[in-house]
């Protein structure tokens, strides 16, 4: 694939919403990159409050902050985050880029020195462990330091059938990221054995638009099927089958 060299300038423009705040930087620290980021805007469809995302599922679920119907992922009266894990119903946690680079830039503040493999295990406000918000941001900081979404997707092995995918839209060449976000659930949506559909927000889409969504998980990467609303992209999800999510949009 040719390499398209592109500046910060034009990978902002490739991007909508409103500014992430800076983070400072380690070797591997986990949090996005400020290189990569700075000017950099985030992704629209970030669902930080319920009514922006939503499930046709009546037994998960599904959250986008810290709060759920039976509690709280953040322990009452404190600030400590409580594992999915703890919770007793089926739940799929939702997580973007905005929530998961500060809550790891908040443990590098408060962990001076400490090792990315120190923090990997550590909760976090976003209601993920360190080296789960890192799996986001690393996505971020690799999607904002390539050339073209093509370029990005170079990174991760793709099925035969994926790579046919690819092929066939161009390489993705034409598309951009409107969003990267963590989707887990805990071991009762796990062992649920359905799948649940979701719908973000995507101001700018219409329906009919060209929209694709990819899982990462361990080095690969998989297109999963969705479609385009007013103002929506919708997606399938398997509870037992989760990773990074990324929502990409073709430029019209």
């Amino acid at each position: 694939m040719k390499k398209k060299m592109i500046s910060l300038a034009l990978a902002a423009a490739l991007l909508a919403g409103a500014t992430i705040p800076a983070v400072a930087v380690g070797s591997s620290a986990g949090v996005a990159d400020e290189t990569a980021l700075t000017g950099v805007q985030p992704f629209t469809a970030s669902p930080s409050l319920d009514p922006e995302v939503q499930s046709d599922d009546e037994e998960i679920e599904v959250v986008t902050d810290n709060v759920v119907t039976g509690g709280y992922i953040l322990r009452k009266g404190t600030a400590e985050p409580r594992p999915l894990e703890q919770i007793d119903y089926p739940v799929i946690k939702i997580t973007t880029l905005s929530m998961s680079a500060q809550a790891n830039a908040s443990v590098d503040a408060a962990n001076p020195g400490a090792s990315s493999d120190q923090k990997a295990g550590m909760m976090t406000e976003s209601g993920l462990t360190y080296g789960k918000n890192a799996s986001v941001n690393e996505t971020a900081n690799r999607y904002s330091s390539a050339g073209s979404t093509g370029e990005f997707v170079d990174n991760y092995e793709l099925s035969f059938f994926d790579n046919l995918v690819s092929m066939a839209e161009g390489n993705l060449e034409n598309y951009s990221a409107i969003q990267i976000a963590d989707i887990s659930a805990n071991s009762q949506a796990r062992g649920s054995d359905k799948s649940v559909r979701l719908t973000f927000s995507a101001p700018g889409v219409k329906t009919g638009s060209r929209v694709m969504v990819a899982r990462i998980r361990d080095g690969s990467m998989e297109f999963v099927n969705s479609s385009a609303g007013n103002g929506t992209i919708s997606f399938d999800v398997d509870p037992g089958n989760l990773g990074t999510f990324v929502l990409l949009t073709r430029k019209e």
